[in-house]
């Protein structure tokens, strides 16, 4: 008697060889499927125990950023700095801070909130000055709360900047634009006059070979304009620097 098993031929001499070898089988089978439940067992307690790990990482990970999130607006606050004049200016160790600052509408006033929250109203002509949470500085103008951005400051001249909406209609269509407005003023106490070749002439003493510089720059357009390349204003580098 014979009978083929995965591919090879057997012998069987007698019936209880056969039976035999079938038992034989069975206990293999059994034996292969303990043994694959055993392994998938421990893969899937590898991939449980991967999981778990991958969750925790993400977990502090996802917990470190809402707590970023959280600190960072903390981290900001107290960045506006007011001054009521200009010695309070000049006095760094008595600082007056505020979380935002906003102009009333129609009103002049300021609406401060202080880092507790709470709203100041105070009225545009009692604050001088303010450096805001980008640390640009502002000089207030007049009672209305008009601030003009302060561009540089030496031992002769201060210049401000006033970027204006300009937006304009031409034959229905809505055309925005901004348009740039500079100061200027002998020192940040001083009065506050508009950039222009005769007032400059007026409040300073210039010499000939100046007033020649002051009138080129009107002329090519640059009496109100930064050189791009360097960033500084070109009345600075010719005359004022």
């Amino acid at each position: 008697m014979s009978c083929m098993i995965e591919n090879y031929k057997v012998e069987i001499d007698s019936i209880a060889d056969f039976y035999e070898l079938q038992r034989f089988i069975k206990e293999k089978i059994s034996e292969l499927t303990l043994l694959i439940a055993i392994l998938t067992l421990y893969i899937k307690n590898i991939l449980n125990n991967f999981v778990c790990i991958f969750m925790v990482k993400n977990k502090l990970i996802y917990s470190a950023i809402i707590a970023l999130l959280t600190i960072c607006p903390l981290l900001t606050t107290g960045q506006i700095e007011v001054y009521r004049s200009y010695e309070h200016y000049m006095d760094t160790s008595n600082k007056e801070l505020y979380k935002s600052i906003k102009l009333a509408a129609f009103k002049n006033n300021f609406i401060f909130m202080d880092l507790k929250g709470n709203k100041h109203k105070i009225p545009c002509d009692s604050i001088w000055g303010y450096t805001n949470e980008e640390k640009i500085f502002y000089k207030v103008k007049d009672y209305r709360g008009s601030s003009l951005k302060v561009e540089t400051v030496n031992n002769r001249i201060v210049l401000y900047s006033d970027l204006r909406d300009d937006t304009y209609i031409f034959d229905h269509m809505i055309i925005p634009d901004k348009k740039l407005f500079v100061y200027f003023s002998k020192t940040l106490q001083d009065t506050i006059y508009p950039l222009e070749e005769h007032m400059l002439i007026e409040q300073y003493n210039l010499t000939d070979i100046e007033k020649l510089k002051l009138n080129q720059l009107r002329h090519k357009g640059r009496l109100k304009k930064k050189n791009s390349i360097t960033g500084i204003f070109y009345i600075i580098e010719a005359i004022f620097n």
